[in-house]
């Protein structure tokens, strides 16, 4: 069996001069807990600024933030 155990980090900082700062980790695990089979774990933030096409049509447009998380079982059938 190949590795049981995989973590993967993350970030991204950005410093927009009108929106201000803005970090945004992420983490991934992966567990493998025999040899067709893969369980992951996943969980992130985000953040997107206007761009100018958008703030063309409202200028009035604030940036957009999120979070996501996942869970995935995978079973590879033989």
């Amino acid at each position: 069996m190949d590795d049981y155990l995989d973590i993967t980090l993350g970030a991204r900082y950005d410093d927009h001069d009108t929106y201000g700062d803005s970090f945004n980790p992420r983490i991934g695990v992966v567990v493998k807990p025999y040899n067709n089979g893969i369980l992951k774990f996943l969980a992130g933030s985000a953040f997107r600024e206007p761009n100018v096409f958008e703030l063309t049509k409202n200028k009035d447009l604030q940036p957009m933030t999120m979070e996501s998380y996942e869970i995935s079982y995978i079973h590879h059938f033989s």
